[in-house]
């Protein structure tokens, strides 16, 4: 045996190994520069702390939720999941992606009520568009109802906001840490160390997305990154800096006395870790302040519709779903599975009014009702049905009007979500490594309550302990009296309404009941203060739950404004026949109020122009812009003049050359065929070029995929020997 020739070979084998093993673990794509995360994760510390001190013999479980709008939905969390289970292999990690793609924070703050109660989790890993008040209810809602931590993120750097001082710089510089402050939320800063990425690394917003907004391989890898920095247990800070979760050992916190265990505790949720049990184990009832679990109002929800509980909706995302995205009840409900049938959709000057039926599974048929759509909005009366446990606004029905989802015959069928048990019962068997719970009661009112438990039987009940949750926000502490500060806001739209109980926060986050008053001695009572429309000063007074003489109040005032949108237009240009003119951009607003613009062939808005993009003819065509509160501008006249110039294209190839496009319409991939050698540029209806192909040689190329970009028309241009021809394409 040649020992010098197998010890070389062994080293060999050895340094390849190594070299192998680098080369694998080496990042696809440069990391970002270090960052000082020594202040970093001050507000999530219970969770990290949950998740750095499992271990295989007690692996805690940690419950995660990404949620927010289509930029949370990307690859990125999966990353972080991976990162998560990595990092932390002996905890029992449970972490879902319940991001919703368009909904802006305007949006989403509608099934947030529903989305995050839900699911109750320990960490929101959280980042959506929109705007900063509605960002405000979103956390508030959060913070109320959970004990749930939350990471909120700022925007990476898009192709549309990549300039200095943009809007996603005030939001994500600004509002954003405001926000985060005001409910104790851990600021992600994203976009500085984006910024500097894109700076050392000489790149642009778009060489990290796919369309200028959402993220490529590329940024997906930046985003995982930034987000996993903030996601360590850091030891300069608290466990849990409110004291939000607290478990009350049996036998050392709390006692049995003759078959009754009883725990005074403060919070809105409430559940059991049982013990392991031997034979002949006792089962317990469960009364909470003399009452049935099942019996309050709140241990029972309904939840979205056509998505159900515990849905991937990373793989299949509920946009498609249309029907209510907030639904809500006004008396107890039953477990059971509701369904809206369509009946009716009516046409009425370019909307529709939509009617409707709603039954449960044990309640039966329990109304109907109706609302009118389209694109700008949803309008009609508040449905509630005959048995009041479904109340349904206009404006909570899916804003992105799609005929399909309203056919009739078409059916949306939900849940009712049950948090509750009315007894306990000794699991058959308990992992030891594994805490085996039993929730209680989830979702009652977060203030003082009273737990009492009956064993059935001579005591011999295994229950090892009791937590409780008890979220940051709106908590009950008798020692304290309330002190209100109300948010400024500029005022609503004439004809509009507006919520006013978002516009306060108890500074001193006093337990209580919050009500609203149209004097400053509260003698009358404001019955409407989600909807109000009349402006003028109203009073906002709490009363701390304990207490009655602990109260604080303080006036608000609603002041009205015209939103009228005033359009400024300028004609367009004269073109020369076969070429369209698109009007979409003809106009601008010169009060800037948000809202849906529409064009018409008359001035009376009865003939809509259904494509202002491309207009074929000459003529006086009109726009119409509508805002939130449905105040529309006077009609505005656009001229168009299209002249017959002697061509039939732009400027037509030399003898011999013709070139055709196929399939159009199309779902993505585009074919060309005949005789072409040259350049291809496609723009979209706004002259923003997304493909510019050069030295083309259609013999050799005939397909461009189009699959990544945005549905709509777009023009293919090609040119050659400085003769030009311009077809219109639509994406599907």
């Amino acid at each position: 045996m040649n020992i010098k020739s197998t010890t070389t070979e062994v080293l060999i084998i050895a340094i390849f190994c190594f070299l192998s093993l680098s080369i694998s673990a080496a990042p696809p794509y440069p990391l970002p520069a270090i960052e000082d995360t020594s202040y970093f994760g001050k507000y999530i510390q219970r969770t990290m702390k949950l998740l750095s001190t499992s271990t295989m013999e007690k692996r805690n479980t940690v419950k995660i939720l990404v949620y927010g709008q289509s930029i949370s939905e990307q690859a990125w969390s999966d990353s972080v999941k991976v990162y998560l289970n990595k990092k932390f292999p002996s905890a029992n990690i449970i972490m879902i992606n319940r991001a919703i793609g368009g909904y802006a924070s305007q949006e989403l703050k509608k099934p947030t009520y529903m989305d995050i109660p839900s699911f109750y989790p320990d960490l929101v890993i959280f980042h959506v568009y929109g705007s900063h008040y509605d960002l405000d209810t979103i956390m508030h809602t959060i913070r109320r109802t959970t004990t749930a931590e939350v990471l909120l993120q700022n925007s990476h750097v898009g192709a549309g906001d990549a300039a200095p001082n943009s809007w996603e710089d005030t939001y994500g510089f600004t509002h954003i840490p405001n926000i985060a402050n005001k409910y104790s939320c851990e600021y992600a800063n994203i976009r500085s160390p984006w910024k500097k990425y894109l700076s050392d690394n000489t790149k642009t917003a778009n060489d990290l997305t796919s369309d200028g907004t959402h993220l490529n391989d590329h940024g997906n890898f930046l985003m995982a990154k930034l987000v996993e920095r903030y996601l360590f247990d850091n030891p300069k800070y608290k466990a849990d800096t409110f004291n939000s979760v607290r478990s009350y050992k049996v036998g050392t916190d709390i006692f049995w006395e003759n078959g009754t265990l009883t725990l005074p505790f403060s919070g809105n949720k409430i559940e059991i870790i049982a013990d392991n049990p031997i034979v002949n184990m006792d089962s317990a009832t469960v009364l909470i302040d003399n009452r049935k679990p099942s019996e309050f109002k709140e241990t029972r929800m309904h939840y979205r519709p056509n998505v159900p509980y515990n849905y991937d909706w990373k793989i299949n995302t509920p946009w498609g779903f249309g029907g209510p995205m907030r639904i809500s009840s006004g008396t107890n409900l039953l477990d059971e599975t509701w369904t809206i049938t369509i009946t009716g959709k009516t046409p009425i000057s370019g909307k529709y009014k939509i009617d409707f039926n709603i039954g449960g599974s044990k309640i039966g048929f329990d109304g109907s009702g109706s609302f009118t759509t389209s694109s700008d909005g949803h309008i009609g009366n508040t449905f509630i049905s005959n048995s009041k446990r479904v109340i349904i606004r206009p404006i909570d029905w899916w804003y992105f009007f799609n005929q399909n989802h309203y056919s009739v015959g078409a059916k949306f069928t939900w849940q009712v979500l049950k948090f509750f048990n009315d007894s306990f019962l000794p699991p058959l068997t308990v992992n030891p490594a594994l805490e085996s719970v039993q929730v209680l009661a989830q979702g009652i009112v977060n203030g003082p309550h009273t737990l009492v438990l009956s064993a059935t039987g001579l005591g011999n009940v295994p229950i090892k302990e009791i937590r409780v949750y008890q979220p940051y926000y709106d908590r009950f502490d008798p020692s304290s009296v309330p002190k209100l500060v109300m948010q400024t806001f500029d005022g609503f739209c004439f004809l509009s309404e507006i919520d006013i109980t978002n516009k306060y926060y108890d500074a001193h986050t006093v337990s209580g009941i919050t009500t609203y008053w149209k004097d400053s001695l509260a003698t009358q009572k404001f019955n409407t203060p989600t909807l109000a429309g009349i402006p003028g000063k109203y009073w906002i007074k709490k009363t701390a739950t304990l207490n009655a003489s602990n109260f604080d109040i303080k006036p608000i005032v609603l002041k009205s404004i015209d939103c009228t949108p005033q359009l400024r237009v300028t004609n367009p240009d004269t073109v020369c026949s076969p070429l369209t003119v698109d009007i979409t951009h003809s106009y601008i607003d010169l009060v800037s109020i948000s809202g849906i613009v529409d064009f018409y062939y008359d001035a009376n808005a009865d003939s809509i122009l259904y494509h202002p993009e491309a207009i074929t003819a000459s003529g006086t065509y009109f726009v119409y812009k509508s805002n939130d509160s449905s105040a529309v501008n006077e009609a505005t006249p656009v001229e168009v003049v299209i002249r017959n110039c002697g061509f039939t294209a732009l400027q037509p190839f030399k003898e011999g050359v013709d070139v055709d496009l196929y399939p159009n319409p199309t779902n993505g991939t585009i074919n060309f065929r005949g005789l072409f050698s040259g350049n291809i540029s496609i723009t979209d209806l706004f002259g923003n070029q997304v493909i510019n192909i050069i030295n083309v040689d259609l013999k050799a190329n005939n397909e461009i995929d189009l699959s990544k970009h945005p549905k709509g028309i777009y023009f293919v241009r090609f040119t050659s020997s400085g003769n030009s021809i311009v077809k219109k394409l639509v994406l599907e």
